[in-house]
């Protein structure tokens, strides 16, 4: 099951994560291309730390009080790392984007 949960907390971060933050943004009106990619950024990186870390945190260690073992918080963390570094560059290898735009 943390399995599952770690895949879809990566995949919805690569993908939906990005996408959602950035019509926030590009709502907001910035007057330079500067201070719109340092709204993104900071934007990104709390929303990435929040969905993450702490609501990994609250479902593992306050609802059920599992720290250690199968589907404990270490061990969905560890899993969760595990995929960020192997599912990013394999996306920005593959492109899906551009492959469902040019489809």
């Amino acid at each position: 099951m943390s399995f599952v949960i770690s895949t879809l907390i990566v995949i919805f971060n690569k993908f939906g994560l990005a996408i959602l933050v950035h019509r926030i943004v590009d709502a907001e009106k910035w007057s330079t291309k500067t201070k719109l990619n340092i709204s993104y950024a900071n934007k990104l990186s709390i929303a990435l730390f929040v969905n993450t870390a702490l609501i990994t945190f609250a479902v593992e260690i306050i609802t059920f009080g599992n720290y250690y073992g199968v589907g404990g918080m270490i061990y969905t963390e560890y899993i969760v790392f595990i995929f960020n570094a192997i599912i990013p560059p394999l996306a920005w290898i593959v492109d899906p984007w551009s492959i469902i735009k040019n489809y």
